[in-house]
């Protein structure tokens, strides 16, 4: 039996037009997937690449080890990446630079994959405010007799550029998994008044709360807003499911990130 598709929200813890593959779910060729960051956070570039498995297969991805993998920059540097454990590569020298626009290049098995992202500006978070969540918990459990919050990042937006963000939201140390992206098409130049929508997020007065603001690049913010859609979570309310958009060239799933992150965190009062 044929199916439709996503792999990568298989794979995986935006408005472009998608063509529709239809495959066999238990006859696929395997694909890499290719999942890189680099930030301006003081910490090395993380690389990961795994391979796809068939559909009736158990979700253990096979980790890709001994691949080449190169980082470098738009001001000259460049380094290998070291393997520091199965299917992970790191760099040792090169940091995340605001404003520098990095290449990833992936060779393994007579194959190569490139992926370029520019890193934008970082965006102070000035504060966090909190508002009653009218969802509140799930009936019958203790969060529906508790006060339930949403979060608001206050944060400012640069007139005349066209921003992408993405949130990553921690409540008591555990961390939300939901896609937060936002981009500023009618909020430019204002200060960010959006609360941050997850079901999986609980709220509650006293929980240490931290949230991470990043500075994505357009690509990536596409590619999590395909993710978005097609699980049926984005504002259009689901569309036919399909490979996301991504910024990797050769054919690899995944998608590589050069973003500045600002880090805001409170206690919920």
């Amino acid at each position: 039996m044929k199916k439709i598709i996503l792999f990568a929200t298989a794979l995986f813890s935006l408005n472009a037009c998608q063509e529709v593959i239809e495959i066999d779910l238990n006859q696929t060729n395997p694909q890499y997937v290719i999942i890189g960051n680099i930030a301006d956070d003081g910490k090395p570039c993380s690389v990961e690449i795994t391979k796809t498995v068939n559909f009736s297969e158990p979700n253990n991805f096979p980790k890709i080890t001994g691949a080449i993998v190169t980082l470098s920059d738009d001001k000259g540097s460049q380094e290998i990446l070291s393997e520091t454990k199965s299917g992970i590569y790191e760099s040792k020298k090169m940091l995340g630079v605001v404003g520098n626009t990095y290449t990833l290049t992936v060779k393994y098995d007579g194959q190569t994959f490139i992926s370029t992202s520019k890193m934008a500006d970082a965006t102070p978070i000035f504060d966090v405010k909190f508002i009653e969540d009218a969802f509140g918990g799930p009936p019958g459990t203790p969060q529906d007799t508790l006060p339930n919050f949403r979060a608001i990042p206050l944060h400012p937006d640069a007139p005349n550029v066209k921003n992408y963000y993405r949130y990553i939201q921690t409540i008591n140390g555990v961390e939300d998994k939901a896609f937060l992206i936002r981009n500023d098409n009618l909020s430019d130049g204002k200060l960010n008044a959006q609360p941050l929508f997850s079901f999986d997020a609980k709220i509650n007065r006293g929980n240490k709360y931290q949230v991470k603001l990043m500075n994505i690049d357009e690509a990536n913010y596409n590619y999590l807003y395909a993710l978005l859609q097609s699980s049926g979570n984005g504002p259009g309310g689901g569309t036919t499911p399909a490979n996301p958009p991504n910024n990797i060239l050769g054919g690899a799933l995944g998608y590589f990130s050069a973003h500045s992150v600002s880090v805001k965190e409170v206690i919920v009062k």
